[in-house]
């Protein structure tokens, strides 16, 4: 297993001015956010967890997405209604708990 010794995003924006990074940062990072999650959902992997604290930057400020363990591997056509993951990043959906695509 890969060793990130760095920072999570979390850690991060705390030592940030302001606690914001610069737009193009900003970008960047986002980017490689959406990207980890875009393969994930092309294996069929819901992570079911993403926040803060669970995407780490490695020593050239690189995203890795870290936590697997609310995470399920489901199809495509299928829908969700389980309540888990962290309460302060948890989406609407699942708050209603109603039924979500993952």
């Amino acid at each position: 297993m890969e060793y990130v010794g760095k920072a999570s995003l979390h850690s991060f924006l705390k030592t940030c001015h302001e606690r914001r990074l610069e737009e193009a940062e900003a970008k960047r990072l986002f980017k490689q956010i959406v990207e980890g999650l875009c393969y994930c959902h092309k294996m069929s992997v819901v992570h079911r967890d993403i926040k803060l604290e669970n995407i780490l930057l490695d020593s050239n400020n690189n995203i890795k997405i870290i936590d697997f363990g609310f995470s399920i591997i489901i199809g495509e056509d299928k829908k969700l209604k389980i309540f888990c993951g962290t309460p302060s990043y948890m989406s609407p959906e699942i708050v209603s708990k109603t039924e979500y695509v993952g």
